[in-house]
């Protein structure tokens, strides 16, 4: 008995997210500085992270703004509630997101 080849699909849905962060110095346009894989929960389909913006000498941060990320209150020119002792939480992540820090020079 001869058997005929059958073809089988396969459907992957990546289990994580990326979260790229940029950095805006000065109103400067905004570089890349580091992108991270968040994993995904199999309950929810989310993944959360915590991210530690980064420190430059002579600069302050001022606001912290995201795009597919969900931030209460952030702003350009002013720091999300998320954003707690030096820390930003991000929870909630289903699709890739960016996150840009604002960082101007204090005089």
């Amino acid at each position: 008995m001869t058997q005929s080849p059958e073809t089988v699909d396969f459907y992957y849905e990546a289990n994580f997210v990326t979260v790229t962060t940029k950095v805006n110095l000065d109103g400067t346009d905004s570089v890349t500085h580091e992108t991270y894989e968040v994993i995904k929960d199999t309950t929810t389909h989310s993944g959360s992270t915590t991210l530690y913006p980064p420190e430059k000498a002579g600069y302050t941060l001022i606001g912290i703004t995201a795009t597919d990320a969900t931030l209460t209150n952030g702003g350009a020119d002013q720091l999300p509630t998320e954003y707690a002792d030096n820390k930003l939480a991000l929870t909630g992540l289903a699709t890739d997101a960016t996150v840009t820090p604002f960082m101007f020079i204090h005089n």
